[in-house]
């Protein structure tokens, strides 16, 4: 055989992408979903990767959130606090420039956050979910995320809510010296 010469073959493989799916789906937990109210929520995206933005943007949209966005953890904590009143939950990427996410949620918490912060990464592991923890995110993902198990996170940590309205950042932090009240459930 004599190189450049012969037979070329082109393979095409038709392929479906699934926004709403992903490999992660296969081991989660398939009980009965609680119901999300996406409406009227606002959600903080904080992403580096514009691309990562524009989707979740697109999907929480879709879903009837307001989205306030971020392109690291510093801008993220700046947001917070110019619009933390009416900010339900947070999506981080975990790795960012500036300031990550992890570092991110520590500020948030020390500054009186008391909303879900959930940290989004590629590279799950263990020690990062702990690091998670530890910097107080209300849980760790991996990218993408699946909208079942972000809502069934979202169920648990939201509290319900009779209205939309939030007390501002600067309330919560003078509300939090009165002594607890403990809810009937």
């Amino acid at each position: 055989s004599a190189v450049g010469n012969g037979t070329q073959f082109a393979v095409s493989i038709p392929l479906q992408a699934h926004a709403d799916h992903s490999a992660a789906e296969d081991h989660e937990d398939r009980s009965p979903l609680p119901q999300m109210d996406w409406a009227g929520r606002t959600c903080l995206v904080a992403d580096d990767t514009p691309l990562n933005i524009l989707v979740l943007r697109a999907q929480l949209e879709r879903r009837g959130c307001t989205v306030l966005t971020a392109v690291n953890g510093r801008q993220c904590i700046d947001v917070w606090m110019e619009e933390g009143g009416r900010v339900d939950f947070i999506l981080t990427d975990i790795w960012m420039p500036v300031l990550d996410g992890l570092e991110a949620a520590k500020e948030l918490r020390e500054l009186g956050a008391d909303l879900p912060i959930i940290g989004l990464t590629a590279d799950f592991t263990s020690a990062i979910a702990q690091r998670g923890q530890q910097a107080g995110m209300t849980s760790v993902l991996l990218k993408p995320i699946t909208w079942d198990l972000l809502e069934r996170v979202l169920v648990s940590s939201l509290p319900c809510r009779p209205s939309s309205s939030h007390t501002p950042p600067s309330v919560v932090s003078s509300l939090s010296s009165l002594p607890a009240v403990e809810r009937a459930e």
